[in-house]
């Protein structure tokens, strides 16, 4: 199971190279992801001045039955300024083999400009618990390759 996402993981990021999108990922216990269990991701930031849109990257399984996720997603500057987001994340229910997981991409912030060189971390976590979620990224997308 490790391997398998371990390889999503990188094809996704090779993707992002290609095609000016950037993303990162971490697999969560799809048996059990609570409040108070924040994962943790980072970004290298090198233009600051690229219009860019967050989206938040939910890879889930059949145990998932909530059709919303509530998250919460905490960004932090490089320069430790730190913006603290609920969102939600609409969790369209798979079709046909319900034993395979799928993967759902919600945007939640629109031309945003990452004003500051160096690492941003983005830390999520479940405003409640969440049963079938098997991994949890932010992909951060150059708006001006559309």
């Amino acid at each position: 199971m490790w391997r398998k996402a371990l390889i999503i993981i990188a094809a996704a990021m090779l993707v992002g190279c290609l095609a000016e999108i950037d993303s990162v990922a971490t697999s969560v216990d799809p048996t059990g992801w609570y409040g108070g269990q924040p994962k943790a991701l980072a970004f290298a930031n090198a233009d600051t001045t690229a219009l860019n849109t967050m989206s938040v990257i939910v890879k889930y399984d059949k145990r998932l039955i909530d059709k919303r996720l509530q998250l919460n997603v905490k960004i932090i500057t490089p320069d430790s300024l730190t913006l603290t987001e609920e969102i939600e994340v609409a969790v369209p229910m798979p079709r046909g083999d319900v034993s395979r997981s799928a993967v759902t991409v919600e945007p939640f912030r629109s031309h945003a400009k990452l004003h500051k060189e160096g690492t941003y971390h983005f830390e999520i976590e479940p405003a409640q618990a969440i049963f079938g979620v098997t991994g949890i990224g932010i992909e951060i997308k150059n708006e001006n390759n559309d």
